[in-house]
C-alpha cells in the first residue's frame, strides 16, 4: 500500500524536490500502527475521524499566495518532524482525530514557539477526545477539535494521560482553567476555494514550510 503511494506523490511534486507533507499522526503514525481511525474488519472503512463536508465548510478558508514561483517560491522542502512528540498509540478507540489534532499539531506548534522538546511538552489527545467525541468512542469531527482547542485550550499529557478503555471520564475546573492558558489562534481549511471535496496543495506546501502543522483526513480501507 505504501509503495502503491509512490507514484502519486512524485507526479505531485515533481520539478522541485519531494516535499514531506506532514500528515500528522492520523495518518502517518496511526495507520501504520493500528490500521485506521479506530480497528474494524479490513471490509470496512476506518471512522474515527468523521469526514462531513458541512462542518468542513464551516472553517475558514486558508488564501495562497499566487503559485508563480518566481514571485512566491517556495523551498525544496519542508519538514516539520523534529518538532513532533514521539510515536503513540491510540489503541481501541476512535481517537484518531484528537491524536493528530492534539498531540501531533498543537504540540509541534507549541515546540515551534518554545524551542523545548516536543516530548516534554506534549498535549493530551484524551483531554480533547473525551470532550469532543461522538457517542460510544467511535470518532470525531477535525473542525470541531480545531474549534475546542481555540476557544478552550489543551492540557499537557501527564496532566490526564490517555487510556482506549474510558472516553467518558472529564477533567475537573482547575483543568479546564489550565486549558485556557493553551487556546490556539485558530485553524484554517486549505482547500481549494470554497470546495469541500478538493484540497489546495499549494497551500499545504505554503503552510508547512512557514512551520504550520497540517492536519488531513482521508478515508482509507483496512489494507
Amino acid at each position: 500500500g505504501l509503495f502503491a503511494l509512490l507514484p502519486l506523490l512524485l507526479s505531485l511534486f515533481r520539478g522541485r524536490g519531494l516535499l514531506l507533507v506532514l500528515v500528522i499522526l492520523g495518518a502517518g503514525y496511526f495507520f501504520f500502527r493500528s490500521g485506521g481511525c479506530n480497528l474494524q474488519q479490513s471490509s470496512q472503512l476506518a471512522t474515527g475521524g468523521i469526514l462531513d463536508p458541512k462542518q468542513f465548510a464551516k472553517a475558514k478558508i486558508y488564501e495562497s499566495l499566487d503559485d508563480d514561483d518566481s514571485k512566491n517560491p517556495l523551498p525544496e522542502s519542508a519538514n516539520l518532524q523534529k518538532y513532533a512528540p514521539a510515536v503513540g498509540d491510540q489503541g481501541h478507540q476512535g481517537s484518531c482525530v484528537a491524536w493528530s489534532s492534539a498531540y501531533g499539531a498543537r504540540t509541534i506548534e507549541e515546540a515551534i514557539r518554545t524551542g523545548k522538546d516536543p516530548n516534554s511538552l506534549k498535549f493530551s489527545p484524551a483531554f480533547l477526545y473525551n470532550q469532543i467525541g461522538m457517542d460510544g468512542c467511535d470518532g470525531s469531527l477535525i473542525q470541531t477539535a480545531m474549534e475546542f482547542m481555540t476557544k478552550k485550550g489543551s492540557v499537557a499529557y501527564d496532566r490526564f494521560p490517555y487510556s482506549d478503555q474510558d472516553c467518558s471520564r472529564q477533567p475537573d475546573q482547575q483543568l479546564l482553567e489550565e486549558a485556557q492558558e493553551y487556546k490556539m489562534r485558530g485553524a484554517n481549511r486549505l482547500s481549494a476555494g470554497d470546495r469541500t471535496d478538493a484540497i489546495d496543495l499549494r497551500a499545504i506546501k505554503e503552510n508547512l514550510s512557514q512551520g504550520a502543522p497540517v492536519v488531513i483526513g482521508m478515508m482509507v480501507g483496512g489494507s
